[in-house]
């Protein structure tokens, strides 16, 4: 009904107000999760938001899980490679490298030129110092940005930096 819908407005711009201005995610949470609008007005942003803001990252991460069962191998994959990001940054955030690095790769593989997920790669393999895979990977990102000529270039400047142990933390 046109009640029903004007309430549920009504908590949403009350939610948003809660977490985007005065930073009370479990007020914002509280609000939504009272009205049950959640799914009717596809709130699931504004819930990551507010479990961000809590850093309650098991929720995030179950959000986003959540969004990768919703979005299986259609067409938006760019979205898809996102939320492997945001998944890997979260991971980042609780100290676990390695499944960080495969989400990372997640979203490389699942969008191509996704440049930052090629720069966190980078990093991990800077931070387990494996420069193996930091010129491997220094390469690619290479390949990504620079026109073909200008690659061997910067591969010889990669290869330097890492020799000199500049990249090594």
């Amino acid at each position: 009904t046109t009640d029903s819908m004007q309430r549920e407005i009504y908590a949403a711009e009350l939610a948003i107000l809660y977490c985007y201005e005065l930073g009370q995610f479990q007020e914002a949470l509280n609000v939504i999760d009272a009205l049950g609008t959640n799914r009717t007005l596809r709130l699931s942003q504004l819930h990551y938001d507010c479990f961000v803001g809590m850093e309650n990252w098991d929720e995030c991460t179950k959000l986003l899980r959540e969004q990768l069962l919703l979005n299986e191998e259609g067409e938006r994959q760019d979205f898809r490679g996102s939320i492997f990001f945001e998944l890997a940054k979260i991971e980042l955030k609780k100290g676990s490298l390695e499944v960080a690095l495969s989400y990372f790769l997640q979203a490389h593989e699942t969008v191509n030129s996704y440049l930052p997920a090629i720069e966190e790669i980078i990093y991990i393999f800077q931070k387990r110092n494996d420069l193996v895979n930091v010129r491997k990977w220094l390469s690619i990102l290479a390949q990504r940005v620079l026109k073909e000529e200008n690659v061997s270039t910067l591969n010889l400047l990669s290869e330097s930096i890492v020799d000199t142990g500049k990249l090594a933390s």
